[in-house]
């Protein structure tokens, strides 16, 4: 964990409202985040998954991006819409502008 926190710090990629405590839960809690590109490309991508549920014939069609914000939203506390999406908008900066 302790790597992850240097990378996401100020001095590395910079990425604000990740603390070592919200890193922590991520490790325990989902298998969101093991390597720190992990949450560039779970969190940003929006590859599709298609899943089919045959005792009913229904589809479901989701983003990866959408999964990842459902579970974190409502499986992680401490984490609301507005949090989540101050670490997506966190994330797209270092993305579309390197690091600083």
């Amino acid at each position: 964990i302790t790597s992850l926190v240097h990378a996401f710090s100020r001095d590395a990629l910079d990425v604000s409202g990740l603390s070592e405590a919200k890193l922590q839960q991520f490790r325990n809690t989902t298998t969101l985040l093991k390597y720190p590109h992990d949450l560039f490309d779970k969190l940003l991508l929006t590859n599709t998954n298609t899943t089919t549920n045959e005792s009913n014939d229904t589809t479901d069609t989701t983003t990866t991006s959408e999964y990842w914000k459902e579970q974190i939203t409502t499986d992680l506390p401490g984490w609301g819409p507005k949090s989540y999406q101050n670490l997506i908008t966190s994330l797209e900066r270092v993305a579309n502008n390197g690091v600083s």
